[in-house]
């Protein structure tokens, strides 16, 4: 459930944008739509690609830990949206009533009526965010946007009649308001930040997002100050290394023993990722060192838990893999396949009838099967632990600026459900982002829910200390 925002604007006071929370995460999405998330991210900087070439405060619904998002308001009379405040983009886009009845996604959320609004400027410039499952389409308009309570008038923003992709469809925003730098603002649309700052709005050019976790109060964004009542102790603060994103060099990682980032790596500090996302190969040995399993592993073994027998019976008597598959509700009914838990479930079977007709015995044939499903790769690393284990799990320390921060395991696991529903996904995602840009650390929500981060504009820094 969304919370009202309650936001205003007093003069040279910070100003503050309220963030409330759900029950369900994006991960908990991920689980049951096999990779939502990781799709979501890799979509997000796959789009990233040629992308280079007084104050407010906000309030932040928090998709149960995993997503935050607020409120704004587009036109006058307003026309209120909820979206995600992120930095690792730096352009404004909603839905538009526009949208043919064929884009479900556009359907379901709030969409912009361009009509009525007596503030609406026209310009119809075609715009395109280009993401892995296809293209975010639309159209460049103006009006007037309220963030915070503060009114920004004129601003350039998308007005989007195609959404692909279960991200957008099944995401409790409306849209995602950009507060990265123009570098990476697609057709050159200068970002609302710019904007505040140019009708001097606020006078002191920082923001700042407290992101909370284990309460109905998901969180705050406050523009132009920082709340001290949000953190505690100093704030180490390090230059931005490369306009775009917010990046900044990290100084190492470290697990028990083994250490990431060696040498020091290029990490960006991004409020629209709700995971730490990081090269392939490494977050692979990360999750191992904590003792994660993948999605598809963990999918694939409760899979023979449950149909192992029933599979092997079948198939002795010839049963067609993907009739099968259908029967047990893996694949749907045209037997074309169900993402990931379709493919699984033909992998499974097609292993264990290959076995099955080399007249195995049952116990073999479930263990060659279970080696099998251990082969099996999660898309981008997606993993699960024993939330048996939480509390012997080991600490991860960061090293930035030249002060470490620690994250324990209740911070970088995400804690789902309660008693025998309860699961416990790896807050570390596999990444691999091409040059120029990558590799790069994305420091999401997992991080800043410990470390208030503070994006100052003004001094062309980021600012980090323990939230409270």
């Amino acid at each position: 459930t969304l919370a009202c925002a309650t936001a205003w604007y007093t003069g040279d006071e910070i100003v503050r944008v309220k963030l409330n929370k759900t029950d369900k995460t994006v991960h908990m999405k991920l689980v049951e739509k096999n990779g939502l998330a990781a799709t979501h991210l890799f979509q997000k900087y796959d789009a990233t690609e040629n992308m280079y070439g007084s104050g407010s405060d906000i309030p932040l619904t928090d998709f149960s830990d995993a997503q935050y998002f607020g409120e704004i308001t587009i036109g006058t009379p307003p026309q209120k949206f909820t979206v995600v405040f992120d930095t690792g983009s730096s352009n404004l886009w909603v839905p538009s009533s526009k949208c043919p009845l064929t884009q479900v996604s556009c359907d379901i959320h709030s969409k912009y009526k361009a009509d009525k609004s007596s503030t609406y400027q026209a310009n119809g410039t075609e715009i395109d965010f280009r993401y892995g499952s296809g293209e975010v389409l639309g159209y460049l308009s103006s009006d007037t946007v309220n963030m915070g309570g503060i009114d920004v008038p004129n601003q350039g923003f998308a007005e989007v009649t195609k959404e692909p992709g279960l991200a957008f469809l099944l995401g409790k925003f409306d849209g995602i308001l950009g507060m990265g730098f123009k570098e990476i603002a697609v057709e050159a649309v200068l970002p609302v930040w710019y904007n505040m700052i140019a009708e001097k709005a606020i006078s002191n050019q920082v923001f700042a997002f407290w992101l909370n976790k284990g309460s109905s109060d998901g969180g705050e964004l406050t523009i132009g100050g920082v709340d001290e009542k949000h953190y505690t102790g100093d704030f180490t603060y390090v230059p931005v290394t490369r306009k775009g994103y917010w990046q900044f060099e990290m100084d190492g990682m470290a697990v028990g023993d083994m250490s990431f980032c060696n040498g020091g790596c290029a990490a960006i500090a991004d409020s629209g990722t709700s995971t730490i996302a990081g090269p392939v190969e490494e977050i692979a040995a990360l999750n191992k060192k904590i003792g994660a399993t993948g999605v598809i592993e963990t999918q694939c073994n409760l899979l023979i838990e449950e149909y192992g027998p029933q599979a092997i019976e079948a198939l002795v008597e010839k049963v067609d893999t993907e009739a099968f598959c259908i029967s047990i509700g893996q694949c749907d009914e045209s037997g074309s396949e169900n993402g990931f838990q379709c493919s699984v479930c033909k992998t499974v079977v097609d292993t264990a009838k290959k076995l099955a007709e080399s007249h195995q015995s049952e116990k073999i044939v479930i263990n060659q099967i279970e080696k099998v499903c251990a082969k099996l790769p999660s898309p981008m690393g997606e993993s699960v632990v024993d939330c048996s284990k939480l509390d012997t799990l080991p600490l991860l320390d960061i090293q930035i600026g030249g002060s470490n921060f620690t994250l324990a395991p209740q911070d970088y696991i995400l804690q789902i459900g309660v008693g025998e529903e309860k699961e416990c996904l790896s807050g570390f995602i596999g990444l691999d982002i091409a040059p120029p840009m990558g590799p790069l650390w994305i420091m999401g929500d997992v991080f800043m829910r410990t470390y208030y981060t503070v994006f100052d504009y003004g001094n062309n820094q980021l600012g980090f200390a323990k939230s409270t």
